[in-house]
């Protein structure tokens, strides 16, 4: 067991301990935040200088202050006893990173008295491929930002000159280059909505969502996740009028 003094000599333990079998690291420096909430911060100190340190993560989605709240607990043995307590969250950002992840897991990167705990989090395969799916698609939208935002535009110089059919077609192609955006979405989906084609608004309502859930996973922007959150309610409701539309038609 390191001791006291040696700890505050050095002032910290840089352990980058590497993945579990089977796992890949997908982010490095994750801290550990809230620490010197609710006396956590007893527990942290205890945890520095124990051995056989493990670290596990806990999903907290009745949290109200964040759905995807991650909890950090630590379990460690401090002087022959081994003792569990709570050591804080991972940060808000990591936590959005890591949503609907299933497989992850923390090791310990670094530690430095009195109480700061820095993490090393891991996927396993299946997750990692996902997780890094998201990367590339974010890198390729941004390879057309141009050429979205020149579609947009037109449609918008089409639309004011109310020239319906090649607004839509400039609006069809901005959307076709992942527009990171939300305005070709909202007015094609205003726009198939006036006709009553709801399949058409039903499709770019979908596309809207798959395009901001890779936005929001990556750029972190808290923006974005109030956006797609209204995309995903547009998305019920014009299902819910399709049904009542074809509903209707039948009768």
């Amino acid at each position: 067991m390191i001791s006291l003094s040696d700890c505050i000599k050095s002032n910290d333990f840089e352990l980058d301990e590497e993945s579990p079998e089977g796992y890949y690291n997908i982010i490095k420096n994750g801290r550990v935040v809230g620490v010197n909430y609710e006396d956590r911060n007893i527990f942290v100190e205890k945890f520095i200088f124990a051995e056989d340190r493990k670290v596990i993560l806990q999903r907290e989605p009745d949290n109200k202050y964040d759905i995807n709240a991650i909890k950090v607990i630590g379990s460690c043995n401090y002087h022959g006893e081994f003792i569990n307590g709570d050591m804080g969250y991972l940060s808000k950002k990591v936590a959005k990173q890591l949503k609907g992840m299933n497989s992850i897991c923390a090791t310990i990167n670094y530690l430095n008295f009195p109480n700061e705990v820095v993490l090393n989090i891991h996927l396993n395969d299946e997750e990692f491929k996902i997780f890094n799916s998201y990367k590339l698609n974010y890198e390729e939208m941004n390879k057309f930002d141009n050429l979205s935002f020149y579609e947009n535009q037109k449609g918008m110089e089409y639309e004011k000159d109310k020239n319906i059919d090649k607004a839509i077609e400039h609006y069809e192609k901005s959307i076709g280059y992942n527009f990171q955006g939300s305005h070709p979405y909202n007015r094609l989906a205003i726009l198939y909505r006036k006709n009553k084609d709801y399949d058409n608004e039903i499709r770019v309502l979908r596309k809207a969502i798959e395009v901001y859930e890779i936005i929001e996973r990556v750029a972190q922007n808290e923006s974005q996740s109030i956006k797609l959150y209204k995309f995903k309610e547009r998305l019920d409701k014009a299902i819910l009028l399709k049904q009542k539309y074809e509903n209707k038609s039948k009768a």
